[in-house]
């Protein structure tokens, strides 16, 4: 396949020309906005090839290590013949490693940021079990407002001949398309804090990036599907829980409209979120549409998983996915079982094309054009959102 640009861009170029940022008329010098960010975060920060990072539990990769890490891939990857390694060495030049976070003994090594249309991209470098070096794609999702990974990316042509792009959101679980490839906490929170040194890129290097990540490019790098598993959660209430394939619209369900299946999506108490303590982390993020969002981790009734309850400003509460205490991270940066929830699983704002069953103003707002919508009150109807709001006495506003 022919590529749009033959100049890989070095980051280098991209550095001298976005060394700074204006805001406000004013010049602000770049270590002086990392350690802005770090310190609204409440984190810490270290600084190496002008690069920045903030995080709480995981362990900080310094600069001599992130930097010995980067010369042996570099020079294993240029030493291969195998048409997946170029791919990785063309890739590590564009965007070569600027920071590193270490999950459970498994270290990511990360690129800065980079952003076109308002789409925000990272390149992720990992070792795999088989010891391959390989290129992870994380992006910033515009609907679930948080970074995701893509395990590929889809060029398609129509019969007309025309290209279509598309993201991959995960092909192996059954409910999984919200919350599959949703990245483990402390891998977003990274990603966070380095999206506020973003660098513009032209939207052809954009595309040049994505399309390094088809599978034909990727080649063995791609160990997805034996990596990452989904895990329903065991209740003995599951007719409603499961009654929705995430992204396919809401039609009545065996009769039933779609706010009463929500109404009736109950659960066993054991793995119901203990809202009687409080929460054991909270975590904070911005989302595109909806801006700040706080999201607190409370664990189930019998301390074996941790719910994740989100929220904004204006008082909209959402489920953003349950995890297992004793997960641990993939290649992908996410966890190697994913919990499905079902629909406590949809995100908070949907494509406007998917929303089908439900009636506006009441289950869903429009956002601006209407090609986004707000659903948060369809999800008000779920039992645990109910609960969370009483306990918190968590009112909204919009």
């Amino acid at each position: 396949m022919t590529e749009l640009i033959t100049h890989v861009p070095s980051q280098e170029e991209l550095r001298h020309q976005y060394a700074d940022q204006t805001v406000n008329g004013d010049i602000i010098p770049r270590a002086e906005i990392i350690a802005i960010r770090a310190r609204a975060l409440g984190g810490e920060v270290f600084e190496f090839a002008n690069s920045d990072y903030t995080v709480e539990d995981s362990d900080k990769l310094n600069q001599k290590q992130t930097e010995q890490i980067s010369s042996s891939f570099k020079s294993r990857l240029e030493a291969s013949a195998r048409p997946e390694d170029v791919n990785t060495f063309n890739l590590m030049k564009a965007l070569p490693i600027t920071s590193g976070i270490s999950i459970n003994k498994r270290p990511f090594y990360l690129s800065d940021v980079v952003a076109s249309g308002g789409r925000s991209h990272c390149v992720g470098y990992v070792e795999t079990d088989d010891g391959q070096i390989a290129p992870r794609l994380f992006y910033k999702s515009n609907s679930d407002g948080d970074w995701r990974v893509s395990p590929q990316f889809y060029v398609d042509i129509d019969e007309k001949g025309k290209e279509h792009l598309t993201y991959s959101k995960g092909e192996t679980m059954e409910y999984g398309y919200v919350r599959e490839t949703r990245l483990h906490d402390d891998l977003r929170a990274a990603l966070s804090t380095k999206e506020a040194l973003t660098f513009e890129w032209e939207g052809e290097r954009i595309d040049w990036l994505l399309r390094q990540f088809t599978k034909e490019k990727l080649g063995s790098t791609f160990t997805y599907d034996d990596e990452v598993k989904e895990a329903k959660v065991a209740t003995t209430k599951a007719d409603f829980l499961y009654a929705y394939k995430p992204g396919q619209g809401f039609n009545a369900h065996d009769g039933i409209n779609a706010r009463d299946v929500f109404r009736n999506a109950e659960l066993d108490e054991a793995i119901k979120p203990n809202f009687s303590v409080r929460p054991v982390h909270t975590l904070h993020s911005t989302h595109p549409q909806l801006g700040s969002v706080k999201t607190e981790l409370y664990e189930d009734n019998q301390g074996t998983s941790l719910w994740h309850l989100s929220s904004d400003a204006q008082g909209r509460v959402w489920v953003s996915g349950a995890t297992k205490k004793d997960r641990k991270p993939s290649s992908y940066g996410t966890d190697e079982e994913v919990v499905s929830l079902g629909i406590y699983d949809n995100k908070p704002i949907e494509y406007g094309s998917q929303v089908d069953g439900l009636v506006e103003g009441v289950d869903y707002k429009k956002i601006g054009n209407g090609s986004y919508v707000d659903i948060t009150p369809l999800l008000d109807n779920l039992p645990v959102i109910k609960d969370y709001r009483q306990s918190r006495q968590a009112l909204r506003a919009a």
